[in-house]
């Protein structure tokens, strides 16, 4: 099965930079992948943390999700289901 994982980028620049990170922090970090499927899963994951979970400092040390919340005044705080990790 094929791992799909959208990541909407909006200038060239800033694509090039996340590119750029997840090769840093992800997979040069947990290298030897066996199969694409590994990878293709793992960058899902480093995402939704990355979207979800990772403190800012330019967001006052909030996660991106937080301060979105905050700033659209809503109540509630998105809890988006994290996805499974890899075991293998």
């Amino acid at each position: 099965s094929q791992i799909r994982c959208h990541l909407l980028v909006h200038q060239p620049l800033v694509g090039w930079h996340v590119a750029a990170t997840i090769r840093t922090e992800l997979i040069r970090q947990r290298r030897p992948w066996r199969t694409v499927e590994q990878v293709g899963l793992a960058t899902c994951e480093w995402v939704w943390w990355y979207n979800q979970q990772r403190l800012h400092e330019a967001l006052d040390y909030q996660p991106p999700t937080e301060f979105e919340a905050a700033l659209n005044g809503a109540s509630a705080i998105c809890e988006s289901a994290a996805p499974a990790l890899a075991t293998t």
